[in-house]
Parts: C-alpha cells; structure tokens; sequence
C-alpha cells in the first residue's frame, strides 16, 4: 500500500543498488507500464488505472508534455483534461508507483516532440546547452515542481523517479549536430540541477543515455525487437541484450531499467499496423527479468489516441540513410541495404501501439492482458529469489539442441551447451545460495529439447525439456517453497504463484497446454497425494517425482501443503483472496472481496457469452447468487480437508445494450470559397517566412493569396514552388486548382489558365505536424507554410523570363473551422441535402474541401461498458473526422486505419458526425458505427457454509 501522507518526510525515502530501488528501505521489483493521460479523456482515467492495478501492475509512467499544457506562450492549464495533479491521485488510489517524464523532449509521437510551437519561433537551439532554450526549460520545469512535488516518494507520495529528456544517444549518433559526449553530459547536469533546485529530490534517470554512465543520472534501456521495419527483426534481440549487459558491467550501482518494453510499434499512415504476437512478449519479458532488470516498464500498457493535430511526422529514414547512418555492423548487417520509410505521413490517430494490454478502447486484451497478469502475480510472489539472485553459470544446458554440429578450422563437434547463437536456442541462469532459476528460450519455429545439468560435473538435473517453436520457459532448481520445508528440486513447469490459505502453504505451477510436465519434490511419495486432475506419482532416490500433462487442473497435496498444476489457459484465469482461489473464465474481474463467510465478485461478462468458474475453498457453498439470481452449483467435490471445489456457469444473455441510428440526410457544403476571395481583411506579410514566425502556430489549412503580373507574349507559363516533404499543398491560379500534394519542388503548368496582366495566385497550405526533433524523423526543426519566394517563369521572345511574389495576404483556418461547422449546434439547414447512400462522390465544381454533417441518435443500457466506433470503409483522399464539435480522428487513403474510437464521455443522446473531406473528386463510404465490444457488470455473492 502506497503511504500517501506526508506529514513526515524523514520517513519516506527513496534509494537504490545494482539491483533495484528501495522504498522506505524495502527492496522494490516494479512491473507495470505506460499510460498516456493526455491520450485519454480525464473521465476514463479511472477506468484505465484500476484495468492496469487489476493486473497486478504496481507502475505507471507517463509523459508530460510541454506543449500540451502550454500551447501558447505564457497560458499554461493544468485542470480538466490536462489535471495531472488529479491523475497523478489517481495512481495512488490504486496503489501505483509513478515515473514521470517532463522533457522538455518527449518524444511520444508526439507533434515536435512535445515541445510547443512557439519555440520555432525563437532563435534557439532545441535539446543543447543553449541559455535561451535553458531558460524556458527552468521555467517549464518549475511549474512541474509544483504539481509534482507533493507526490514525490521522499514527501510520502507515489514517484519515485524522474525521466530527464529521451532518446539523448540517438541524438548523438545519427543527429548532425555535432554534439560531444561532454557537452551531452552538461546539458543534463543543468537539467538537473534545475529539478533540485526546486525540489525534485528523487533519483533521476534518462532512457537511451549511454554517456551519461559514471554520472549520477540512470541510463535506461529500451527493447524493441520487434520494430516493424521487416518481420525479420522481430526475433532479432541480441542487440537489446547486449545493450543491457554492458549497462550492468559499466553502470555500477544502478538497477536495470527497461523505460520501453515492447508490446508493439505506433501506426504509421502508408504502412500496416503491426501487432506481434504474445509468444513475443513473453520472450521479451522473461528474458530481460532473468538478465536482472528491476523496472520493467510496457510500452504501452494502456493505449491512447493520437488525436488529430497532436501526431508527429513518423518516421523518414530512407534507404540512403539507412546504408550511411543506421546500425551497419554485427547483427544489423544483413538490414543496411533493405529500403525502409521514404516518407512521413504522420502517425495515425490510434495509439493502441500494436496491441496494448488495455486497448486505445479500453478493452482488455484477453491473451496479453492476462498472460502479463499471471506474470506479475509470478514476479510479485517470487520478488525475493527474482531480485536478490544473481547471474551463474553453475546450471548449464548439457545436451540437445537438435543434433546442431559446429564446424571449426581443424574439428567438427556438437554443439550441446548452445554455445552458438546462430542456432537460435539460448539461455540464462541465476541462483540464489541453492537456489535456481533457468531461462530457456527457443527461437525457431520447430519444438527443441535440451538436457540440463550441472556445470562442474555434467550430471543432469532435468533431461529431455521440451520447448515449443518461439517459446520461452523460466523454470526452477532446488527452488524453496516459503513458509515450508518443501523444495521443488526441478520443474518442466513454471512458477505461477504461493500463498498460505486457511492455514496451509499453496503452490502453483503451470505450463502450455498440452506439453509434457514433470515437477520433483523433496517429499516421500507417501507423503503426496492427488486429489485432483492424473497425475503419475513415482518414487526418487530424492524424494518424489510428478509427471502429467498440462491439461486443465491437478491438484497434488504434498505433506499438509497443496500444489496446483495449471495449464496455460488455467493459470490466465486465477484469481484469489485470502482463502479462496478462483479460476475465472469470463472477461473480466473487476473485484474480488472476501469478508467472514462471504465471497464477492464483481465481473463485466461479455454480450451473449458463456461464463464458467471453478472455485477452491475452505468449505462448500450454502448460497450462491450471480446477478440478482440462485444459481446451482453444477459440481461440487471435497478434495481435502479444507479445500472444496465447486464449479458454476452463468450464460450473460444476449441483449442490445447500444442503440445508434442515424438521423435524417447528410448535409453538405463545399469550404473553398477563399479562391474567389480578394483577401481583404488577412493578414499581409511583406516576405514569405515560416508561419510559426508570424504566430500562426495552429494546425491545420492556412489560406494563402497574392497577384501577380505577367507581360503580353509569354509562353510556357510556369510556376515554381519550393514546398516541404511533409505537408500538403494546392494550388491555385485564377481560382483554378492546378497542383494538389505533397512535394518539395514543383513545376506548376498554368499556360492553360494564367493570362497576360493581372493572375491571382491561391494556396491552401496543410500544416498538419512537425517533426519530433529526433533524427529518425527528419530535421530537429522544421517550419511551416511558404518559406521562399515562388518564381514565375516562361519565355519571352525565345528568350528565359521569370518573377519572383514575395508578399502575401494570409488566413489561417478554414471558414469551415472558424464558424464551427463541425460543432452539434450549428445551424445547417441552407445546406445541401443528400439522402443516404452507399457512397459520395466530390464533383469538381465543389472545389477541394466539402464539409459532410449527420447527426445520430444514440443510447446504452446503464450497467454495461463499452466502447463506439466510427468506421470509415473508404475515401479518397484525406478527411479529418469530428464528433460534436471535437477533432476525433485523421483517416488518410493509403491506410491503415479505417476503425475510430469515440469516448464514451463525448457521447449525448443525439450527436452531429463532421467530415471535412479533400478533393478534388474525393469521395466517402458510408461511415458505419458498431460498438468494439459490450460487456455487462455482474456480480458474484458466495455464501459459504459456517
């Protein structure tokens, strides 16, 4: 439990070793991950906090980003949704630990990294010792201070760490920016004294700082194998270890700390979502707590949208720089000539990040999300062998590997101890006085087995382990059972969990379904017993030795203790409480309460679905109630004394708890009026220079407009225009689109329609994103709008002419944006009607951007939870999607996303859809909406017998 007063300082202390921190002196594994407040409305904060507790996490990390509390100069917020006091408060109700990460760069994905928009337009240099860019991060870090500080581990809060800035090493390496290790290394100290100065007396750490080793700042480690430049990388892990090893060897005295493990990759637009598979995520997570991380943060644990306008540019390393700047040498050799991103379009409103535990939605993912559940009731029960246990080689593989022979200069032999990492099969070790742990990992998509033994002398302790194709077991040797005299000598299984139950000690192992398991114990065969489940018993020179398959439930009773055996799908389902274990096959366990005689449950069970539950406990029931209603026990059986099974069901009827219908015809109206528009009344800027120099830092379209002359007798009348690889841009000569794209330079054809005399000369300008300051995604800085002069050219007499505009009259916004089109209580009734139907085409004469508004009507059944989604099937060729009046999603043509969430919290009985749809000739499919999932709350009472 989090002590959350801080009325004592001296009593709440924060520290650290080699092998993790400690709070308040007690020694601390934390497993948990990241959840991005700012992704998500303020209303499901809650929601999403206690989804992450439930899963036995016990922490949470978290951006703050500096340009989504001061988006403008000098006007920070810090209520509604952007409360991060309250969040944090939150955290701490459900008992989770806090990282926290103010920049000044993020990162994220997020637009310019996190930074504001109106740093472009000071004369600074981002992320370098450079006072004016220092001046405003002391004042950024300040207000943080103040919010945090009485959340702060050593004032009796919850963070107990604090991130300085991100990613500082790819900055050095593939930036051209000419940054040295020592001035790397200033910078961050002037980082942190500006956190202590004003208060911030936690450890601090950065994430990818290999510099910074020998500094009293924590260099972090990432472990992304899985980055989906090609599949190829996707088991490619031995760059990440090796990062983490030489973390050990040259960061003496501090804990291992992986800030970004692996759950997935943010969406691009242009590219596939990528979601690896959960074999992948075990690995990872198996493999970097046997290599001695303490911190193992997911990322992202709970998922978050990227909603339009906050979104980065994504990702640009081209082949070119891939051969030149990229990893070249070892393991990444064989990727320095494969072509990867030739352009960023921009991250995709959903950051569900490839499959979050707890999706973008709020849906649990119920193999991730219960899979890292049992993994962290394994890490919790065991945090003591886990933490205090260190690397050895005493327990080597002694045999197998697929009959693997290696070939030398002079000698063939075999390669039994998998010396060789080419052959896919690897392992770690770590031991505490006897006790034993080994890490077997099988990369290969055939099942291997291995013998294990002793090093000194090569006897065998476990022969014959099978590993499945891609799997990873963490099992047990001489592992002692706490709180009695019981040893597992060895396991084909692995540990799940231990607990004393009604005065008993109770054990579990589990293993996937369907493989072979053997478990010795140091107990007389007399002493065991089953009492559940086949289980093959046999005497050993050393006690007793299990064999079984992992197939549902065993139940073995070894002296006055029980062992449970699970297979896979058994142990993702356990829940329990003081004296009772329950075996939970539904969606989801919001609570679960023991008080006296009674068992309470509180489960969200899905629409239609069969719910099954098997509980073990003290005595059978005397009631039972789900919903309202008696139930039978359908089986029940005394397996000992002291411990009753009883199985029950509940079907959740099939019902419609979420009714939407839309309302009446789409209304529409075209928004490109500004190509007839004489601009008056914009603003009139003498030069072409960066839009964020003039102040126009919102995103979105901006309206360009100047004239131009052209003498009598030209030819081959031409406009060049310098634009940026990033952003879109049409253009127009006397009202006429000639030019629609993105380009960096481009040859505009207007012969067909520019005349001698006076032309008019229109651009509609996309600022959409920035980069986010980070080498992979292009320059540190990059502006926005027309930035150099467009030239006019043609010939005269045979003979080259050209011109040069350089003033402008400039709008920002469309008229669309400035008179709220999108918003529910605009009044649209000039507005063209069109009947519903399967598709809507753009014609040409509505210019490049048409505004779509439907109305729906909406309604939910009180007691379900939910989540609504607007689904795009297709269009062309870019529309940006509002739901009363709120940006709710970017849907591009080329893909991925097609699927967009609404929160719950933005939903009212009738709501209004806006679609701002380019052309020319775009067209919409009929948007559809249907619900993720529907699950209802149900609760569970269990009287048992007195």
């Amino acid at each position: 439990m989090i002590d959350t007063k801080k009325s004592d300082k001296k009593k709440h202390t924060v520290s650290y070793d080699k092998k993790s921190f400690f709070i308040n002196g007690k020694r601390m594994l934390f497993i948990g991950g990241e959840f991005h407040y700012f992704r998500t409305p303020p209303e499901l904060w809650e929601d999403r906090l206690q989804k992450i507790s439930r899963s036995g996490a016990n922490l949470v990390s978290t951006y703050v980003p500096w340009n989504w509390h001061e988006p403008v100069e000098g006007k920070q917020t810090w209520t509604g949704d952007r409360d991060l006091a309250r969040f944090i408060e939150l955290t701490e109700k459900y008992n989770l630990y806090m990282i926290i990460k103010p920049g000044p760069y993020c990162c994220a994905e997020l637009d310019f990294g996190g930074h504001p928009d109106w740093l472009l337009s000071k004369d600074i240099r981002l992320r370098m010792l450079d006072k004016n860019y220092l001046d405003y991060t002391e004042k950024w870090y300040r207000k943080i201070a103040e919010i945090i500080n009485p959340h702060l581990v050593t004032n009796g809060g919850n963070i107990f760490c604090i991130q300085v800035e991100n990613e500082y090493d790819h900055l050095i390496h593939f930036g051209d920016y000419g940054i040295t290790r020592e001035g790397a290394i200033a910078y961050f100290t002037r980082l942190t004294e500006y956190m202590e100065k004003y208060g911030i007396d936690i450890p601090k750490s950065a994430n990818e700082a290999k510099f910074l080793r020998g500094t009293p700042i924590i260099d972090t480690r990432t472990y992304y194998p899985n980055i989906p430049f090609h599949h190829e990388w996707e088991w490619l892990v031995e760059p990440f270890e090796g990062n983490i090893k030489d973390a050990k060897e040259h960061q003496a005295g501090r804990p291992v700390m992986i800030l970004e493990l692996q759950t997935g990759w943010f969406g691009q637009y242009g590219r596939p979502f990528y979601m690896p598979g959960l074999d992948l995520t075990e690995a990872v997570s198996k493999s970097v707590l046997m290599l001695g991380a303490s911190v193992l943060n997911y990322y992202m644990y709970a998922g978050g949208t990227t909603f339009p306008f906050w979104g980065c540019r994504g990702n640009i390393v081209g082949a070119t720089t891939r051969d030149n700047k990229f990893y070249t040498k070892g393991p990444w050799d064989s990727f320095k000539n494969y072509p990867l991103e030739k352009g960023g379009l921009g991250v995709t409103t959903s950051f569900d990040f490839g499959g979050a535990p707890i999706r973008e939605w709020g849906e649990v993912m119920a193999d991730r999300y219960y899979w890292i559940k049992a993994f962290n009731r394994f890490t919790r029960d065991y945090a003591g062998l886990l933490l205090e246990s260190d690397d050895a080689g005493d327990l080597t593989v002694t045999g197998g590997g697929n009959d693997v022979k290696l070939i030398g200069a002079a000698s063939v032999h075999e390669d039994g101890n998998l010396s060789n990492a080419v052959n896919r099969l690897t392992y770690f070790s770590k031991k505490l006085g006897d006790q034993h742990l080994i890490c077997l990992r099988n990369f290969k998509n055939s099942e291997e087995r291995v013998d294990i033994g002793w090093a000194a002398n090569g006897k065998a302790v476990i022969k014959d382990v099978v590993i499945n194709p891609y799997g990873t077991l963490i099992l047990p040797v001489n592992v002692a059972v706490e709180g009695t005299d019981l040893t597992i000598l060895y396991s084909t299984s692995e540990l799940l969990f231990r607990k004393r139950m009604n005065g008993q000690m109770v054990f579990g192992l589990y293993g996937k379904r369907e493989r072979p398991g053997e478990t010795a114990l140091n107990a007389a065969a007399s002493d065991v017993s089953v009492l559940y489940g086949s289980v093959q018993v046999e005497k050993t020179d050393q006690g007793t030795l299990l064999r079984y398959r992992h197939e549902g439930i065993h139940i073995i009773k070894v002296r006055d203790h029980i062992l449970f055996l699970l297979d896979f799908d058994a142990a993702l389902k356990l829940e329990d409480s003081e004296n009772c274990i329950l075996m939970a096959d539904t969606y989801y366990v919001k609570d679960l309460n023991e008080s006296g005689n009674t068992l309470s449950v509180l489960t969200e069970m899905r629409n239609g679905s069969e719910n099954r539950f098997t509980l073990f406990a003290p005595q059978g029931l005397a009631e039972l109630e789900i919903d309202g209603r008696d139930v039978t026990v359908s089986k029940k059986e005394n397996l000992d004394e002291g411990l009753v099974l009883s199985e029950f069901s509940f079907k959740n009827p099939e019902d419609n708890p979420v009714a939407c219908e839309w309302l009446g015809d789409w209304k529409v109206k075209p928004d490109t009026d500004e190509t007839a528009s004489d601009g008056k009344g914009w603003t009139l800027i003498k030069e072409p220079v960066p839009l964020e120099k003039l102040g126009l830092i919102e995103h979105g379209y901006t309206w360009y407009k100047a004239e131009f002359e052209l003498p009598d007798g030209l030819t081959e009348r031409t406009l060049v225009y310098t634009g940026n690889d990033a952003d879109k841009q049409f253009i127009y000569v006397n009202g006429v689109l000639l030019f629609g794209g993105i380009s960096t330079v481009t040859n505009v054809d207007m012969d067909d329609v520019a005349r001698p005399g006076k032309n008019t000369l229109t651009i509609l300008y996309q600022n959409f994103f920035h980069n986010k300051s980070h080498p992979h995604e292009g320059d540190m800085l990059k502006f926005s709008g027309v930035m150099t002069p467009i030239i006019v050219k043609g010939k005269k007499n045979g003979s080259p002419w050209e011109a040069k505009i350089n003033e402008y009259h400039v709008r920002q916004s469309l008229t669309g944006v400035l008179k709220g089109y999108m918003t529910g209580d605009f009044n649209d009734k000039d507005w063209m009607s069109v009947p519903a139907g399967k598709k809507y085409i753009m014609e040409k004469e509505l210019g490049t951007i048409l505004w779509m508004r439907r109305r729906f009507s909406f309604s939910a059944k009180p007691g379900w939870s939910f989540a609504l989604r607007l689904t795009i099937p297709e269009a062309e060729q870019r529309c940006i999607l509002y739901l009363n009046g709120k940006a709710l999603g970017w849907f591009e043509a080329v893909g991925p996303q097609h699927d967009f969430y609404i929160p719950d919290n933005w939903l009212k009985e009738t709501n209004t859809v806006a679609v701002c749809l380019e052309g020319p000739k775009g067209f919409l499919v009929q948007p559809v909406l249907s619900t993720y999932y529907e699950a209802r709350e149900v609760g569970i009472k269990a009287v048992f017998k007195g």
